[in-house]
């Protein structure tokens, strides 16, 4: 359940730096008086690289060999979200 959350809580705060990947930072936001420039496209890229790596983390199972009782259910409970 932690790792679910951990996975839910990254996603969810990612989700809008990916939509300004996606749509242009300067389609996107309002004037503003504080603006990281260039360098705002390679942060957040940055930030949305790292949390995809660390879904993709958070979904191995924690002991080796795999059972049904060590399993990460977080990918499971992913998809079926």
């Amino acid at each position: 359940m932690v790792s679910a959350a951990i996975v839910f809580q990254q996603t969810s705060c990612i989700i809008p730096q990916a939509i300004l990947l996606y749509r242009g930072r300067d389609r996107v936001l309002p004037e503003r008086q504080f603006s990281l420039g260039k360098l705002g496209v390679a942060i957040n890229a940055t930030a949305v690289a790292w949390v995809i790596f660390l879904d993709i983390l958070y979904c191995f199972p924690t002991a080796l060999p795999v059972t049904p009782q060590n399993m990460s259910f977080v990918s499971v409970v992913s998809v079926g979200l």
